[in-house]
């Protein structure tokens, strides 16, 4: 239980970081549609595991 907590919480840590950095990123450089859906894809998959873990640890 302590372990599935702690890799939930690592996940959001790391999906949250990544969307800041991912946001900042792509506001100064300009989004370019594909790549923008396939890394925001890529960053929900982690966030909503995560969230899962953590409703279910509650």
């Amino acid at each position: 239980m302590e372990l599935d907590f702690s890799i939930s919480t690592i996940l959001v840590t790391f999906g949250m970081w990544f969307f800041i950095v991912y946001l900042v990123w792509g506001v100064k450089v300009g989004f370019s549609g594909m790549f923008e859906k396939v890394v925001l894809t890529t960053l929900s998959l982690p966030i909503t595991y995560g969230i899962v873990l953590w409703q279910k640890n509650r």
